[in-house]
C-alpha cells in the first residue's frame, strides 16, 4: 500500500517536472533548483528527524500504553516546528541584504522568499505525520504525502500556465509549492484528529525529543547544506572550467533536475520498506530480541540491493532515449549511463541510515554521513574544473559508496549481522548483462516494426520478468527474504482462523 501510493506520488512528482521542463528549460529548471535547495534546508529540521523520531517514540509509548506521552510527543514535535520556523522566516524577510549572497543567482533570492510560508507549515504537517507513522496508519500517512504532490502538480501547472517569461513562471512554480503545503496541513490534521489524536502538555517531551531527533536532522541538514554548496560552487567551478555562468546553470538543471530523479526511481520501494520497518524494529529493539532483529536487518539489506538492480538494465542501455522522451534532452541520458550504476550504493545507504536510526545508533549514522559529505564537497570543488559535470557525478559515487560502507560496518558491529553484500552486489552485477542484452535486442527488433516507445516499453518489461526469473532461479527470492512475508503470514494466519 506505502508503496502504490509511493509510486504515484513519484509519478505526479516526475510528470511535473518533465512539464517544467518543457515550460522553463534547462536554466529555468537551474534557477528553480537552486532557489529552492535553501527551502529544502530549512524543512530538513521541521521535515527530518522530528517526524521519525516522533514515529519511533509513538510506536514505544504504543507499546507501553502511555498515551499522555503519546500525543504530549506530536505536540512537541509541532511547538519545535512552529518556534524554528518562524524565528527563521523573520531572519530572512528582515536581512535580506545580508543574506543575499547564499545565492549565485540574484533572481533566486527573491523567489525563494516565496516558499517561506510552505516552511512554516511543515513543521506541523511532519509532526501529525510522523504521529500517524508510529501508530502504523501507513493509508494516512502516504495518502497525504500523495494529496501535496497532486496539489502542487495542479496548483502549479495552472500558475505557470498563467504568465508568460521563465522568471515568472518559475516564481509562480515556488508560490504552488506554498499552496501545496498549506492544504496538505489541513489534510494532515483531519486524519490526525478523526484517527485518535490530540494534544498534550508538551512541556516534559521537548528536551527528550531535541536529544533524539538532532543526530537525524543533522544528517538531513547535512545532505541540505551540501546540496545548497554544490548548487554554489558547481556553477563558480564549471565556469574555471571554460563554461558560461548561463552554460554552467544549464549543466546543473540537466543533471538535478532530470538525471537524478531517475536514479532514486528505486528508492520509492526502499522507501517504502524503511517506512513499515522503523517502526517494527524500534519496538524489537525495546524487547531486546537480537536475533529476530539480524534476520530482518539482512533481509532489509540484501531486498534493497536487488531493488536497485532491477533498473539497472533499463538505464544502461535505454537512457539517452528515456531522456529524450520524457526531457527532450538526450545529454540527460548520457549523463545517466554512466550514474546508473550509483543506484546500488544509493539503495544500501539508504536502507542501512533508516535501520542505524531505528535502533537509535543516530549519532553513527550522522558521523557515517559526515564523512561522506566531506568527500563529495571536496570532490564536487576539485573534479569538474577539470572534467566538467562528469566530476560532480564521480564525487557523488565516492560520497555515497563510503557512506554506505560504513554503515554497514556499524551495524556488524552492535548486531553482529553477517551480510554478505559482495554476494547480492555480484548477482546484481551478473543479471544485468543478460537482461541488458535481451532488452536491446528485442528493442532493435521491435523498433523495425512497431513504434519506438511501443518497443521500447515492451523490452523495458521483458528486462524486468527476466530479472526477476533469474532472482528465482537462483534462488534469491525465499521466504525469509521476501517482501511479501508479512502479507504472506497475516493471509496464512486468516485462512487457520476463518478454517
Amino acid at each position: 500500500m506505502v508503496t502504490v501510493l509511493s509510486i504515484i506520488e513519484r509519478v505526479l512528482g516526475f510528470a511535473y517536472r518533465i512539464f517544467l521542463v518543457w515550460q522553463v528549460g534547462a536554466l529555468g529548471l537551474g534557477i528553480y533548483q537552486v532557489a529552492l535547495s535553501l527551502f529544502f534546508t530549512l524543512t530538513t529540521v521541521t521535515s527530518s528527524g522530528l517526524p521519525i523520531t516522533v514515529s519511533k517514540q509513538t510506536a514505544k509509548f504504543i507499546e507501553l500504553k502511555d498515551k499522555r506521552r503519546e500525543s504530549a510527543t506530536v505536540t512537541a514535535s509541532m511547538v519545535i516546528g512552529i518556534v524554528f520556523s518562524v524565528f527563521v522566516c523573520i531572519l530572512l524577510l528582515v536581512g535580506q541584504n545580508v543574506f543575499s549572497f547564499l545565492f549565485t543567482d540574484k533572481r533566486c533570492y527573491a523567489i525563494f522568499l516565496l516558499s517561506l510560508p510552505a516552511f512554516v507549515f511543515s513543521g506541523i504537517y511532519a509532526s501529525m505525520r510522523g504521529g500517524l507513522w508510529g501508530k502504523n496508519k501507513y493509508f494516512a500517512f502516504s495518502f497525504t504525502e500523495t494529496c501535496q504532490e497532486l496539489i502542487l502538480v495542479i496548483v502549479g501547472i495552472s500558475l505557470v500556465l498563467s504568465v508568460n517569461g521563465v522568471v515568472e513562471k518559475v516564481k509562480f512554480a515556488t508560490l504552488a509549492v506554498s499552496i501545496a503545503y498549506f492544504l496538505s496541513t489541513i489534510i494532515a490534521a483531519i486524519f490526525y484528529f478523526k484517527l485518535g489524536g490530540k494534544f498534550s502538555n508538551p512541556k516534559n517531551e521537548i528536551i527528550p525529543l531535541l536529544k533524539q531527533s538532532t543526530p537525524i536532522t543533522g544528517i538531513r541538514i547535512c545532505s541540505s547544506v551540501v546540496q545548497s554548496l554544490i548548487a554554489i560552487i558547481l556553477p563558480m567551478r564549471l565556469v574555471v572550467g571554460g563554461m558560461s555562468m548561463e552554460g554552467a546553470l544549464s549543466e546543473y538543471g540537466i543533471v538535478m533536475g532530470m538525471t537524478m530523479p531517475l536514479l532514486f526511481l528505486p528508492g520509492t520501494i526502499i522507501g517504502s520498506l524503511a517506512l513499515v520497518l522503523i517502526p517494527e524494529i524500534a519496538k524489537m529493539n525495546l524487547q531486546n530480541d537480537k536475533t529476530q532483529l539480524r534476520n530482518k536487518l539482512c533481509s532489509a539489506i540484501n531486498i534493497s540491493i536487488f531493488i536497485s538492480g532491477l533498473m539497472l538494465p533499463t538505464l544502461l542501455v535505454f537512457s539517452n532515449k528515456i531522456t529524450s522522451i520524457l526531457f527532450g534532452n538526450e545529454q540527460a541520458g548520457t549523463y545517466l549511463t554512466y550514474a546508473c550504476f550509483l543506484m546500488i550504493p544509493m539503495s544500501i545507504s539508504q536502507i542501512s541510515s533508516s535501520l542505524l536510526n531505528s535502533l537509535e545508533l543516530e549519532r553513527k549514522s550522522f558521523k557515517n554521513y559526515l564523512a561522506g559529505s566531506v568527500l563529495l564537497v571536496i570532490l564536487a570543488w576539485i573534479l569538474p574544473a577539470y572534467i566538467k559535470i562528469y566530476g560532480l557525478i564521480l564525487a557523488y559515487a565516492v560520497s555515497i559508496t563510503v557512506t554506505a560502507f560504513l554503515n554497514i560496518l556499524t551495524l556488524k558491529k552492535n548486531l553482529q549481522i553477517k551480510s554478505k553484500l559482495y554476494k547480492s552486489i555480484t548477482y546484481v552485477l551478473i543479471f544485468t548483462i543478460p537482461c541488458s542484452l535481451l532488452s536491446y535486442f528485442v528493442f532493435g527488433i521491435l523498433n523495425v516494426f512497431i513504434p519506438q516507445i511501443i518497443a521500447l516499453i515492451i523490452s523495458v518489461l521483458l528486462s524486468f520478468i527476466a530479472y526477476i526469473s533469474l532472482m528465482f532461479i537462483f534462488n534469491i527470492i525465499s521466504k525469509e527474504q521476501s517482501i511479501f512475508q508479512k502479507f504472506l503470514t497475516k493471509n496464512k494466519n486468516l485462512k487457520q482462523l476463518t478454517e
